[in-house]
């Protein structure tokens, strides 16, 4: 009781009342059942009081994200010519396009479902004939090196991708292009045609100007500013660590406070540069990496059973294009029908990709603008043995017959014709599983298939693309979320340096697909690509077969990371100024520029 009447008196002293003169009355003029009463009623205000003070804070604070943690993003590789002028995300290394999306930025960006919104770009204005694109500046924009950002280093970039002495991969996307730039923050793009997909080019990383003005065009893919970039983009380079051979061995990269979209949640990024996916593999198991893509389907599949992954559309088309000016006997709608049918991509995408593919049918894939869901005739469900004698039955009805070696032949007015040629690809494991999946399916049909292999894809497009020189050629094409199909089946491409590998021609795919390049209106486009997708599917040009998957592992709980369909690889990082791993609670009232989560 004493310790109670002690405590009382502290109490009231604190609230500032004369506690010990109280405590003293309560004990004089109380008896002793009343004075138990009077401090349990006491302590049960107390308690009741302190409950209500931390149920009220509970119910004002919310969670959000909080800055900090660490992520090691492992790739396999080193580092070459980290620069968004000369470093192209369809065909570069994905170790320097993963370092460009993270140090880089650009007008626009693509959100992870596609949307383009601004990033160095305050805002922008289209005319109505679609020529001109005006671009605002945001405010206070700068440079990791704290320099200010301005109109004249979007002029710069653009002129270097148009300098005819640099190797810029976006060179085709600036013909016909000028930029002018009235004041700091004002960027004019004036095109000599309408060209629908135009607000794609200008996600470009933009350069910093004050670094690279007095690097010549000859020097400018060597220079050294390549491997020690200085760019706008969330995470700025704070340290390098080489190996002792002088190779880069990792980057750290920190969340750049004045990043245009906003300082990222993930305080470090570190990129570490691995020999082979072995190696990798190892240190992702043992936790040396925390976050890794350079996984092949094998071995991603064995992987997935243990660790968390990700997986994302990559809106590309592989399949075989038939060269109709090489192998005459292609000139037969029905050999391509038969070829085509024959194929059952379901059991390639199982076995080779180990379901990390999508099956497809025509020229533009899931995820890509203007997808159309099965455009062939042929039922999905067929099994191996029913596509086979479906396939059988076209040609024996169109007069193709075994001959003694079982190979089938064609008496026409030229002579005999014999289902005979050739599949060029490159090395690469899954199309080289595939390539022999072709040939096994189609040698049952009854044809004799050769292979030609090429060590990598420039050998391939060196020694066959170009020259056109291949009966089939299985390779894939990089459509992209924006669809532009143009380039691979407008006639305008029939011959090098166009991409029509299969040399078609259409009349009404020629009008389709320029009729979508001129247009501004989404609707008007999608109606335009499904003729092109029609037309193709009657033809059979091609036999489309997958559209691969983007698998990404991670050990670290990153939240907001949203991979939906990538153009490429390195779009893993578009919103990486989202992501975080750490939260915390604060009131609500102080958490208005935060995500309450």
């Amino acid at each position: 009781m004493k310790k109670i009447y002690s405590l009382l008196a502290l109490f009231c002293r604190e609230i500032n009342l004369p506690g010990h003169k109280i405590a003293h009355k309560i004990k004089k003029s109380f008896s002793r059942v009343e004075q138990i009463i009077f401090y349990i009623l006491f302590f049960v205000l107390v308690t009741s009081t302190v409950v209500l003070l931390f149920c009220i804070n509970q119910a004002f604070l919310v969670k959000v994200p909080k800055e900090g943690g660490f992520i090691i993003e492992g790739v396999v590789g080193v580092p070459q010519t980290i620069n968004p002028v000369t470093t192209n995300p369809f065909t570069s290394p994905e170790v320097d396009n993963g370092l460009v999306a993270l140090i880089y930025s650009g007008l626009l960006k693509a959100t992870p479902t596609g949307t383009l919104i601004p990033d160095l770009a305050k805002d922008y204005t289209i005319s109505e004939d679609g020529l001109v694109y005006t671009f605002t500046l945001k405010d206070n924009l700068s440079w990791h090196d704290d320099e200010p950002i301005t109109s004249d280093d979007v002029s710069f970039t653009i002129q270097k991708a148009q300098d005819p002495k640099i190797d810029s991969k976006y060179k085709a996307n600036w013909v016909g292009t000028t930029v002018t730039t009235p004041d700091k923050k004002t960027v004019i793009f004036t095109l000599s045609e309408p060209y629908s997909p135009f607000l794609q080019n200008t996600t470009i990383g933009i350069l910093p100007k004050h670094l690279w003005k007095n690097v010549s065009s000859d020097t400018f893919e060597h220079n050294r500013l390549n491997t020690i970039p200085i760019g706008s983009g969330p995470y700025k380079i704070s340290k390098i660590k080489k190996h002792g051979d002088d190779t880069i061995e990792y980057y750290d990269l920190i969340a750049f406070e004045n990043y245009a979209m906003g300082k990222p949640y993930i305080k470090k990024i570190r990129v570490q540069f691995f020999t082979d996916e072995s190696v990798l593999l190892e240190a992702y198991k043992k936790g040396g990496v925390t976050n890794t893509n350079s996984i092949p389907p094998k071995t991603a599949e064995d992987l997935a059973k243990d660790y968390p992954y990700q997986l994302a559309r990559l809106p590309r088309v592989f399949g075989v294009f038939f060269n109709q000016n090489e192998a005459k006997i292609f000139a037969d709608k029905t050999v391509r029908e038969a070829l085509n049918l024959t194929v059952n991509k379901k059991e390639i995408i199982d076995e080779i990709f180990y379901g990390f593919a999508t099956e497809i049918d025509g020229p533009i894939p899931p995820g890509a603008l203007g997808f159309m869901a099965h455009t062939e005739e042929t039922p999905l469900t067929l099994t191996t043995d029913e596509r086979l004698e479906g396939a059988r039955k076209l040609l024996k009805d169109s007069g193709w017959s075994p001959n003694e070696e079982g190979v089938l032949t064609k008496k026409t007015t030229d002579g005999v014709q014999t289902l005979k040629f050739s599949i060029s690809t490159t090395q690469t494991s899954e199309l080289f599983a595939v390539a022999y999946k072709l040939k096994e399916s189609w040698e049952k049909l009854g044809a004799k298939v050769d292979m030609k292999f090429f060590e990598t894809t420039n050998d391939l497009k060196d020694h066959a693309i170009r020259q056109r020189k291949y009966d089939i050629l299985l390779f894939g094409e990089i459509i992209g979320r924006d669809s532009d199909p143009f380039a691979f089946w407008h006639s305008s491409g029939r011959l090098d340096p166009g991409l029509n590998v299969a040399l078609y021609t259409n009349i009404a795919v020629d009008k389709a697909l320029e009729l979508a390049r001129a247009t501004t209106s989404t609707e008007a486009r999608i109606k335009q690509y499904e003729i092109v997708q029609k037309e193709i599917a009657k033809d059979i040009p091609a036999v489309f077969i997958y559209s691969p998957k983007f698998i990404y592992f991670t050990r670290n709980n990153i939240m907001k990371l949203y991979l939906h369909t990538l153009n490429t690889p390195s779009e893993r990082f578009l919103n990486v100024h989202e992501w975080f791993i750490e939260t915390e609670q604060i009131w609500k009232i102080f958490a208005r520029d935060k995500e309450i989560l």
